[in-house]
């Protein structure tokens, strides 16, 4: 009888606390799962005495198990319901986190990385699709709040590994700090004497999924009645509207454009302005600082506003703002221009979402989750093709260049007319 009471309290709202406080947290984990092993890439490559390019080649299962799951997670959510997803997503996530904490070769890191980017892409959908089911009236709000918990994860793990990680930031120093005395065998175990062992931090991941398990379980989630359930027929005639379509290659040319600035922006910094080390890593944190202060901008946007006005305009000046790279002289500008384009880009992604449930109601868990699998298409797209730019072009050039898929949504999204 729980899984019906969102039903026979609609009256009360409180009900809604539980499971929109466990999406939001959910997507704090994701962007930690998802940030985890960029950081600690070259301590993990040593230790299973691999090459760090091999072992980047993680994030490729990684996200082939997300796109996976996030199109099967939503299609199952709306026939069996979104809770049970939500609890076979927290178990993949911890399982996943589990066998990458404790793996010593590189077939079983693979292994860990697909159940991990399973219960990711699957967190990341039915969250997303959650949200929008849950406050229908105020998805612009509560899609921008989600990502700024997403960004919240994204920093906050490689953050944490940079300070707990390296030898010369050591656990001892750091709880010496605290005037907290490390002598109990278990803690000195856990924390090494050069700082926590790269495998800690996925074992923390085991911590938050189980946490999650705990919070869906006791989420109340109505289960869709036998005429709610969609239907494979019904799925394949959505698919092949305009009004799905249309945010999915929307949604596709922005996170291209997105994963360009996050994979690049150390390279770039590095060995084309010449900027110090410490500034070429940061330069990617405050990228996602001022995507977190832009989508919390963002989440204020007056819900009767047109999804498509904002989302073009967004792209459309994210466009200028991001081929300005080409002009930067040093890398301090370029670091300025960083700043607004995360501005500018801000609320893209949560905007695109929040369109595609707007103009699809009804089987939020199908639409959603492959739009954003969609999206997730764009991360394995962007470095097959940008990489040969970077190497054959100047990184300015090449940074002008991956703004174009902004050009190109922001027009497409604009002269689309909902229903065509």
């Amino acid at each position: 009888m729980a899984e019906t009471a969102p039903q026979t309290m609609s009256q009360h709202q409180e009900w809604k606390i539980l499971p929109a406080a466990a999406a939001l947290i959910s997507l704090s984990v994701f962007g930690f799962s998802a940030n985890v092993l960029p950081a600690v890439l070259l301590r993990a490559a040593k230790e299973l005495d691999v090459s760090p390019e091999l072992l980047s080649t993680v994030f490729s299962i990684q996200f082939a198990g997300f796109i996976f799951a996030t199109i099967c997670g939503g299609i199952f959510a709306d026939r069996i319901g979104k809770k049970i997803i939500f609890l076979a997503a927290s178990v993949f996530t911890g399982l996943g986190a589990g066998i990458m904490g404790t793996a010593d070769n590189l077939p079983v890191i693979f292994l860990g990385a697909v159940f991990m980017g399973m219960g990711g892409g699957i967190l990341e959908g039915m969250s997303s699709a959650l949200l929008c089911d849950l406050f229908p009236t105020r998805r612009k709000l509560v899609l921008n709040l989600s990502q700024v918990m997403y960004c919240v994860g994204a920093v906050s793990g490689p953050f944490l590994v940079g300070l707990l990680m390296p030898e010369g930031m050591s656990c001892r120093w750091f709880f010496a700090a605290l005037e907290v005395q490390v002598n109990g065998p278990f803690l000195i175990g856990v924390l090494m004497p050069g700082g926590v062992a790269w495998r800690w931090f996925f074992l923390a991941l085991v911590v938050q999924a189980l946490a999650l398990l705990v919070m869906f379980g006791l989420s109340r989630l109505a289960v869709p009645h036998d005429d709610d359930k969609i239907d494979l027929r019904i799925a394949a005639k959505i698919i092949t509207r305009g009004s799905f379509l249309v945010p999915c290659i929307t949604i596709f040319l922005y996170v291209f454009s997105e994963t360009t600035v996050i994979i690049y922006l150390n390279y770039y910094f590095k060995l084309s302005l010449n900027a110090p080390e410490s500034w070429s890593i940061h330069s990617i944190a405050v990228f996602w600082l001022a995507l977190t202060a832009g989508r919390v901008v963002c989440a204020f946007i007056p819900e009767h506003i047109d999804y498509r006005k904002v989302i073009a305009f967004l792209m459309l000046i994210s466009f200028p703002i991001m081929a300005c790279q080409s002009l930067a002289a040093t890398w301090q500008m370029a670091l300025v221009i960083v700043v607004f384009t995360g501005l500018a880009l801000s609320g893209t992604w949560p905007l695109i979402v929040g369109m595609t449930a707007h103009w699809n109601p009804g089987y939020s868990g199908t639409v959603v989750g492959i739009t954003i699998a969609c999206g997730a298409l764009g991360v394995v797209a962007a470095p097959l093709v940008m990489a040969p730019l970077f190497k054959w072009t100047p990184a300015p050039v090449a940074f002008s260049l991956a703004s174009l898929p902004l050009l190109a949504g922001g027009i497409i999204v604009l002269i689309y007319k909902p229903g065509k």
